[in-house]
């Protein structure tokens, strides 16, 4: 069966990524017998010059129907102070298709490790799973000139929902060590999540919980990568912490990243 693959090239590089990953796909299409169809659409800050908006309809309603998005990169300093940034468009894509779980694994083969710019980088082998449809970039915003204020908000359906799919995947893995990850000795949104992951816990006895908080996780990702199996936090930490991640690889290009929805099976790779 052909796969309908919508293609989100961007803007800056994103076009020279989008050519790159689309030579993979079709070399690996050739060895598994993947069949395929493209359908390139406007997203991002090209979509803003063209349509005025990140995520023009045409572009949602094809990615709606789509078997899967490759996404490149968007984004431009010409859009820094402007009302409408690529950056909602993202935001709108996530929350519209429901990909609330940012999977980014990390391995350093040995033929990448001189790549790297820490030296202690031998047997890292870990997950980053990161909550990407709630928290503070989607609670409500002020900004004035003497004030600004940010909402981080969390209900607990959507913790309980990244915990499980979290522990789902260190159950597959040979470890089974889940870290979660949290800034619970200070906020309340922390205080419910590191709750609700105690709660769910007794219901994977063969994995391995542990609790650290997000600046001492920040640490050692740099001085002890190796402790990590899988690790799962909200979206701030977790945007952070996996592109701190990506530093122990040489680079973030060299970490993929995949964003799911179990529900209706819809998937993101960029």
């Amino acid at each position: 069966m052909t796969k309908k693959i919508v293609t989100l090239a961007g803007d800056g590089i994103g076009p020279e990524i989008m050519s790159a990953g689309l030579r993979v796909l079709k070399a690996v299409s050739k060895k598994i017998a993947f069949e395929y169809e493209l359908v390139a659409k406007d997203f991002g800050g090209i979509a803003i010059d063209k349509h005025g908006h990140p995520l023009p309809e045409e572009t949602l309603q094809a990615v709606k129907n789509a078997d899967a998005i490759l996404l490149a990169a968007i984004g431009h300093p010409k859009y820094n102070d402007a009302k409408v940034r690529p950056e909602q468009g993202l935001l709108a894509l996530r929350k519209e298709l429901g990909l609330y779980a940012n999977v980014r694994p990390l391995k350093i083969y040995p033929a990448l490790k001189n790549l790297s710019p820490i030296r202690n980088v031998e047997n890292v082998d870990f997950v980053v799973i990161r909550e990407l449809t709630g928290g503070i970039y989607f609670g409500q915003h002020e900004l004035s000139d003497e004030k600004a204020r940010d909402i981080n908000d969390y209900t607990a359906d959507e913790i309980r929902r990244i915990l499980h799919f979290a522990f789902k995947i260190a159950q597959n893995r040979p470890r089974k060590l889940l870290t979660s990850v949290d800034k619970q000795n200070v906020l309340a949104t922390s205080k419910l999540w590191r709750k609700i992951a105690d709660e769910i816990a007794v219901e994977y006895p063969d994995v391995t919980l542990e609790h650290q908080l997000v600046d001492s996780c920040a640490m050692l990702l740099i001085t002890e990568p190796q402790k990590f199996d899988v690790i799962v936090t909200e979206n701030l930490f977790g945007d952070i912490l996996s592109d701190e991640a990506s530093s122990l690889a040489g680079t973030l290009a060299l970490c993929p990243l995949v964003l799911m929805d179990l529900t209706d099976c819809h998937y993101m790779s960029q």
